[in-house]
């Protein structure tokens, strides 16, 4: 235990901490930069990034900024090309790193800064859609707010998301819409009062209601929704934020947007017209009722964030009316779970005690979801607008696939005359892709009509014994060999990892795995879930993956072309050498991890990636082309061949979006900390002065108080026989360990600090954190990795409290050679104080395949510890990170007698459980949004692990922490729990139930609750309350 500090010592220090963090790290590193979309016409790429305020700093709002790359043309010779490095580079550069900052820097410039709100004249003269993009004035004329006529000037306070359609770009922002067009004035569309009147007037739904018996649970026939009579008088103050919100809205044909509001899918015109589409608000019987929206399980497990999708245009002279497919999702079977509701200070009145919200827990009833269709012609104000829902009357997927719970994925095939859908069993263990004509819709009077069954075609299916994880990695192709097939291609753990199958299933024939797919990846490793890209002129998959590394992602392309896969006798003709059999062609550095976004039609992508000890670089890098042929027999011995092509990423031209950080660069210390914060990306330097401030002082100086926790001094005997363990049990250098790591396809430019003083320390690392990658063989045989951060100011020979940061559930992985700076930033803080930061990803992480995620089947909370134990004695008896003291004997920078455990969510969880299980190796236990019984946590996800609670009642006994209530050690300041009050996924009844058993055992506990939270802490001054509050205890306690 250290010695005593108070609290307003700590939270001087943590504020210290985080104010020169936050001038310490290169812009790039601090800002947003994300969803980027490429206009190959003109050679533009499209982002998300901070605004820039008036006086340069970044706001929190982002805007959408464009870069021209073909304006910039520069190339490299080919003799100036990087070659892969083979041998481990200088300790502060590497020579990609070095090689890329050769090439130019794109310059940003914000598309919008301004929006207009178009009003409606008096004389019902409508603005014509070209009249709402105006010529955009100049960025010095933000704050100019000229009126005319028809519009108002004021400047865009961020943007939330942007969907491009050609030229037209459509933004939302706080529930408002925008509409505009690249290089011109974008358009608030605009809302109209009386429209909101209109929507309730009962001629105009006259034919619905004399329907809704024949139809439920809502009506699906035609209607003509006729245009209102009086004038339309424009919303005064439109630019305000206390209208009513258009969420999720998507642009679709001749710039109509369609939108959902309560509970209904609505479109809107770009001069403000509205038309309902839907009507499950009108629904009295059923008031969960919605159309196009999405439940909570389907967001937070399945990762689906919409329930519509327009229309593909056809030439299907049957088909010229604007469709939209949706699903009409009904909550009213699901369990209303009551959120406590905050009470603030600033409150003037008095809050219901709670707001019921429709949550499906493990074994209850799920949502019930319908696909359907909306077809409506012309949205124009002055006309009629004709509206038909159709539905599958003879026989709904839940009706002819009884099995099916979830349907987690749907959309249109690109002919638009069929549509598709992934539907899942309730135990996630079965699934099916299935295809819809869409002549199988129809409206009520149709199937009167004419009622026939409705006809399913299944294109793929697949079971499980251990569950099926759900990804984004799928595409249908345009061009196809016949009209009578439908080809794709769609990814599958059905090997025990994800890869890449090529599937042609022809129409009316019943599928069959063998004869319709073709597997294009295989191997020990496996895709990732995010989405694929298709090139279907050269026949190419790009992917991301995890195939050279667990702990790096990677893009990688591979062929579909049916010469790919025969036997190679030809050379490349390239470079002179056999080409991979596999055909897989990696395409971006190792060293690091990538997050790629690429456009086929560019032939260029945006690699977003960075290490463990670099910040993140961002480069537009272009694709070139070369044909490889193959030769090889046929089933009938025959020899056979083709050309198909393949990708290499052009050496002679690239393009910088930010400038590369130069661990190296010589930075004048005087310099004042805000030099380089006036907004500007020209940012090559990284701030020494957080290094030199905040990691150089010493904590023994007499200036100020410094808190620090107090080391661990081993004495010589315990040194040497340390040292003799670690030699017998082949215990390696920091050296050593950065080889065995580098050669498992990892190249880190740091290992173990080599020097014992304070100055080299800082010159070495700067602000990026010493950690370094670890792995070890579990008993079982299964490798695993970690992290450490040794602390500020280690010292050969002294061993230091730790902190184990745990995550340990299902479908996450921490352990990553990348640079996240939330996550970093609370070990660099730990570091700070003077712990040692250990992290480790134990059995049943992602990425690993399906076998080594099957370790938590049907026991969560019974592996994990166990796990991260073994990885703690690991660290502490190989001396991973350990130096020799000057007499050459290696101490463990852990000091396994002093470790605290802290998580949050699972890792809150976790953190309980090694408490309560483990109380001689765990001395706190800091647990933040515990799940503490699986019984209260939602269907999908626990049931996916766990099953259902009566199909598995001893693992959910097993894994509830209210039952481990007795088992929590009785000594003070070892349990601190927090809470958010108003937490929407791990509720707070949560931590209720388990500290009412905690009482009733009365066993010490310190309980700090969030009133204001949900599930993460959001707000700046919450976040500063529990870093204090946690550093005070770990700091004092420990």
């Amino acid at each position: 235990m250290s010695k005593g500090y108070t609290w307003d010592q700590i939270r001087s220090q943590v504020r210290s901490f985080r104010t020169r963090a936050q001038a310490a790290f290169p812009f790039h590193a601090l800002t947003t930069i994300k969803d980027f979309s490429f206009d190959p016409v003109n050679e533009k790429v499209y982002f998300l990034s901070n605004n820039q305020n008036v006086d340069g700093s970044m706001s929190r709002y982002l805007t959408l900024y464009e870069a021209d790359y073909g304006a910039i043309v520069d190339t490299l010779t080919i003799e100036e090309s990087p070659e892969q490095p083979r041998q481990l580079p200088s300790l502060n550069e590497h020579p990609y790193l070095t090689w890329l900052s050769k090439f130019p820097i794109i310059e940003w410039s914000p598309v919008f800064t301004q929006y207009t709100t178009s009003t409606i004249s008096s004389d019902h003269h409508e603005v014509d859609d070209t009249d709402l993009f105006s010529p955009s004035s100049s960025t010095s004329d933000m704050g100019d707010t000229t009126k005319n006529s028809n519009n108002n000037l004021y400047p865009i306070q961020g943007i939330s998301q942007y969907q491009m359609v050609e030229n037209h770009v459509l933004f939302s922002f706080n529930g408002g819409v925008y509409l505009g067009d690249v290089g011109r004035i974008s358009s608030l569309i605009p809302y109209i009062e009386q429209q909101q009147k209109e929507k309730h007037d009962p001629a105009i739904f006259l034919l619905q209601s004399a329907h809704q018996s024949e139809s439920p649970p809502s009506p699906h026939t035609e209607m003509t929704i006729d245009p209102p009579l009086s004038k339309n008088q424009p919303s005064k103050n439109q630019h305000q934020q206390h209208l009513p919100i258009r969420s999720d809205p998507k642009l679709g044909n001749n710039n109509v947007i369609a939108f959902i509001r309560d509970r209904d899918i609505w479109v809107v015109t770009p001069n403000g017209y509205e038309v309902q589409l839907t009507t499950c608000s009108f629904q009295t019987e059923d008031p969960t009722l919605s159309c196009g929206t999405v439940e909570y399980v389907m967001q937070e497990e399945f990762q689906r964030y919409t329930g519509y999708y327009w229309g593909p245009p056809t030439d299907d002279e049957n088909s010229k009316m604007n469709r939209i497919l949706y699903l009409e999702t009904s909550e009213k079977q699901v369990d209303v779970v009551v959120i406590t509701r905050s009470q603030t200070a600033s409150s003037t009145a008095v809050s219901p005690p709670g707001s019921p919200v429709r949550y499906p827990r493990a074994g209850r009833s799920n949502t019930v979801s319908d696909m359907q269709i909306v077809y409506f012609d012309t949205v124009e104000q002055g006309f009629a607008t004709t509206v038909i829902r159709k539905r599958l009357w003879g026989g709904s997927i839940n009706e002819r696939f009884p099995w099916a719970e979830y349907l987690v994925r749907f959309g249109w095939l690109p002919d638009g005359q069929s549509v598709w859908a992934q539907i899942l069993s309730r135990d996630q263990q079965k699934t099916a892709v299935i295809r819809i004509e869409c002549d199988q819709f129809a409206s009520l009077d149709e199937y009167k009509r004419d009622p026939k069954p409705t006809q399913f075609e299944i294109l793929w299916e697949e079971q499980s014994d251990i569950w099926i994880n759900i990804s984004d990695a799928y595409y249908f192709l345009h061009d196809t060999s016949s009209s009578n097939c439908t080809e794709f291609i769609w990814s599958s753990e059905i090997s025990g990892f994800r890869h890449l199958y090529y599937v042609q299933k022809p129409r009316n024939v019943e599928f069959n795995f063998q004869l319709h797919c073709k597997q294009l990846t295989e191997g020990e490793w496996g895709l990732t879930d995010h989405s694929i890209d298709v090139d279907e002129v050269h026949q190419l998959v790009y992917f991301k993956a995890k195939k050279d590394t667990p702990v790096e992602t990677h893009f990688y392309a591979v062929s579909y072309h049916p010469a790919a896969t025969l036997t190679t006798t030809e050379i490349n003709s390239v470079t002179n050498t056999p080409p991979p059999t596999s055909t897989i062609i990696r395409l971006t550095e190792l060293g690091f991890s990538h997050n790629v976004t690429m456009d086929t039609k560019a032939n260029a992508f945006i690699d977003y990636f960075s290490s463990l000890h670099h910040t993140p670089s961002i480069t537009l890098r272009r694709i070139e082309y070369y044909n490889i042929r193959q030769q090889g027999y046929d089933d009938d011995n025959r020899l056979e061949g083709g050309f198909f092509v393949l990708p290499r990423v052009s050496v002679v031209q690239a393009n910088l979006l930010i400038p590369i950080s130069r661990c190296n660069d010589e930075i004048d210390l005087s310099n004042d900390m805000e030099k380089n914060r006036s907004g500007s990306f020209d940012d090559t330097t990284i701030d020494r002065q957080f290094s030199t401030s905040l990691l150089s002082t010493s904590p023994t100086s007499s200036q100020q108080t410094y808190v620090y926790v107090t080391p661990t001094i081993n004495n010589n005997n315990n040194n040497n026989n340390n040292n003799n363990n670690a030699n017998t049990t082949g215990a390696t250098s920091s050296e050593d360990n950065l080889q065995y790591c580098k050669s498992d396809g990892i190249e880190y430019l740091h290992s173990t600090v080599k020097s014992n003083t304070i100055e080299s320390f800082d010159l070495e690392t700067q602000t990026v954190p010493a950690g370094e990658i670890f792995s070890f063989i579990h008993s079982d045989g299964v490798r695993l990795y970690g992290y450490l951060y040794k602390p500020r100011f280690y010292q050969p020979g002294a061993s230091y409290p730790t902190i184990l940061y745990i995550y340990g559930g299902p479908k996450s992985q921490l352990v990553l050679n990348d640079f996240r700076l939330p996550r970093l930033q609370r070990y660099l803080m730990s570091v700070y104080f003077g712990f040692a930061v250990v992290v480790i990803d134990g059995r049943g992480s992602s990425d690993r395949g399906l076998k080594f995620e099957s370790h938590l089947k049907n026991r969560l909370g019974s592996v994990e510890i166990e796990d991260q134990i073994a990885g703690l004695q690991y660290v502490c008896d190989a001396k991973i990170g350990a130096e020799p003291t000057h007499d050459g004997t290696l101490t463990s920078v852990v000091d396994i007698h002093r470790v605290a455990i802290n998580g949050w969510s699972y890792g809150g969880y976790l953190s309980l459980i090694g408490l309560a299980q483990r109380p001689d190796i765990f001395k706190i236990a800091i647990a933040g949004a515990p799940v503490t019984d699986w019984e209260l946590y939602d269907s999908a996800y626990t049931e996916r692990y766990m099953g259902t609670p009566m199909s598995n009642p001893k693992g959910y006994q097993a894994g509830s922490v209210v039952n481990m209530a007795n088992q929590f050690p009785d000594g003070e300041h070892r349990l601190l729990i927090a809470h958010g009050l108003i937490d929407e996924n791990v509720h707070f009844t949560n931590t209720e139930m388990l500290v009412s058993q905690l009482v009733k055992c009365n066993k010490p506990h310190y309980l700090q609750v969030y009133p204001t939270e949900k599930h993460g802490l959001r707000h700046a001054s919450v976040n500063e309350h529990f870093e204090t509050l946690m550093f005070f205890w770990l700091i004092n306690y420990l």
